[in-house]
């Protein structure tokens, strides 16, 4: 019996990429929950799922052995759920897939989070398109949550190459430089050759193609969205580096004063007033990342290179995943606090990537010459 259960078990482990087959013997108040193993759990902390989609975290507090139908370990364990409607799922009799947690936080980020290179400079203009851009340094840093939507998880560490960002978004005005000097198309949102009056320091609407082409003139490219998000969020900050990622390029805590976002016009707007786009400019010195990107919440979306793809570890199907949809980022004037969250994610491509002008742009460039002069 032990033999056929061990043989089921690591089938079901090698197909769904679970390092722990659970069945749930009961769940009680307070996050107390009881599993059954096949073989003795290893660490204190996993990632749980069910039927491939992650449901939170457990700690393991306790094991002991004792057979019960197969099961050879009793665990009680507290758990973390990401969403409470997720509790259903976890009913007496049903199994759970565990996945090992990877590189504490504590251990990656309490002294290698901040890891500015001194031989860069901080802040560099750029030619042809005259162009601030602020330096996103080499080092690890929190991507993805675990408390948002569920293609944003599960969070992780990743070590990230250092690059240079856009410090705003491309404008209007930018973009029409461009369309000068190279005889391409206007976007769709113009409705003409030129963008309106007055809205020149706006930032530009275009298709991803039309975006990839520009930075390719600029000679730079778009991010993918683990640049993108390591650009706009921080850490919290004391006497030490934590630990704890921030939520929004500003902090943790949403404030509508500090963005260009549905709540803040809900406060702000009158009826018959504008209520929409701002200047790229806007909120400069409020929707500010600690590495100086402006305008990393709210506003206008903004187009990355990255496919709409799930992260390693998420087991969730979805049909809009693959090679159709470019992941934008950020959030626009029109959306709620939680979608203005750093590690929010949309996407973008319908009905094409060719005509679907949904969102706007920042470039990024590759550090390679940009040194420190006199060091």
């Amino acid at each position: 019996m032990f033999l056929l259960l061990a043989v089921i078990l690591s089938g079901l482990l090698h197909g769904a990429e679970y390092e722990y087959l659970a069945r749930v013997e009961s769940v009680r108040k307070q996050n107390e929950l009881t599993l059954l193993f096949a073989k003795k759990p290893e660490v204190a902390e996993y990632l749980i799922f069910h039927e491939k989609m992650l449901l939170g975290t457990v700690t393991i507090h306790t094991v002991s052995h004792d057979r019960h139908h197969g099961y050879y370990y009793r665990a009680w364990c507290r758990l973390f759920l990401a969403k409470e409607e997720y509790r259903i799922l976890l009913r007496a009799g049903s199994r759970a897939g565990l996945v090992k947690k990877r590189e504490p936080y504590k251990q990656d980020y309490s002294q290698h989070w901040y890891n500015e290179k001194r031989d860069y400079k901080k802040e560099i203009t750029t030619e042809p398109d005259k162009r601030e851009m602020v330096l996103v340094p080499d080092g690890k840093f929190i991507f993805g949550s675990n408390h948002g939507e569920e293609d944003e998880s599960p969070e992780q560490t990743l070590y990230q190459k250092g690059f240079y960002i856009d410090r705003y978004e491309v404008s209007n005005s930018d973009y029409y430089r461009y369309m000068i000097e190279t005889n391409g198309a206007p976007p769709v949102a113009w409705k003409g050759v030129k963008y309106p009056a007055g809205e020149g320091d706006f930032p530009v609407l275009v298709s991803w193609h039309q975006a990839a082409s520009y930075a390719a003139w600029a000679k730079k490219r778009l991010p993918t969205e683990i640049e993108w998000e390591k650009a706009a969020r921080g850490m919290k900050k004391g006497k030490k580096y934590t630990n704890i990622p921030e939520v929004y390029p500003w902090g943790s805590s949403f404030d509508p004063e500090l963005c260009n976002g549905a709540p803040y016009w809900k406060k702000h707007g009158k009826k018959g007033q504008y209520s929409g786009i701002m200047s790229v400019t806007s909120f400069a010195t409020k929707d500010r990342s600690p590495f100086g990107a402006v305008n990393m919440a709210g506003n206008v979306m903004e187009w990355t290179s990255s496919w709409y793809q799930p992260y390693k570890g998420n087991f969730k199907v979805k049909g809009e995943y693959g090679t159709q949809y470019r992941v934008i980022r950020g959030g626009t004037w029109f959306s709620e606090g939680r979608e203005l969250r750093v590690t929010n994610r949309k996407f973008g491509g319908i009905p094409d990537l060719y005509r679907d002008n949904t969102a706007g742009f920042r470039c990024v460039r590759d550090i390679v010459s940009e040194k420190r002069s006199g060091n």
